[in-house]
């Protein structure tokens, strides 16, 4: 008994006692603890991408090349969000992707609405980012 992980094992050569130094902070989590930082200062610029989505789907609500990069944008959030902890601003762009997946299947799917759309995700998407960040 005391070795880790198994007594008996060929792993189990140390006591494990001398794995109790990985229980506390590390350089990895201090490393992600700033990562984490450097998004959330990031996070007005990621809102600003979206803004501009926002309006040139306003000026051309069919634009296939503005679909395109907002799908790209969406995936990139909805990957790197919850990656740096940010879990509802990840589940909010990976729903909304799927959305936009849909609008480029169906070019006349919710062509009117399609800026209020994208307007009322960022409005979510700032709310998420702020929330997330103020824990």
């Amino acid at each position: 008994m005391g070795q880790y992980p198994v007594e008996g094992s060929a792993r189990a050569t140390r006591p494990a006692s001398q794995y109790f130094h990985l229980m506390s902070p590390s350089p990895l989590s201090e490393t992600l603890a700033k990562l984490r930082t450097r998004y959330a200062a990031a996070a007005p610029a990621t809102i600003a991408i979206f803004q501009r989505s926002t309006e040139a789907l306003a000026a051309d609500p069919g634009s296939v090349t503005v679909l395109a990069a907002l799908r790209q944008d969406l995936h990139r959030v909805h990957g790197t969000a919850g990656s740096y902890g940010f879990h509802e601003a990840s589940r909010l762009a990976g729903e909304f992707e799927s959305r936009v997946l849909t609008w480029e299947k169906d070019p006349a799917l919710e062509l009117a609405e399609r800026a209020a759309v994208v307007a009322r995700f960022v409005a979510l998407l700032e709310l998420a980012l702020r929330a997330s960040e103020a824990r």
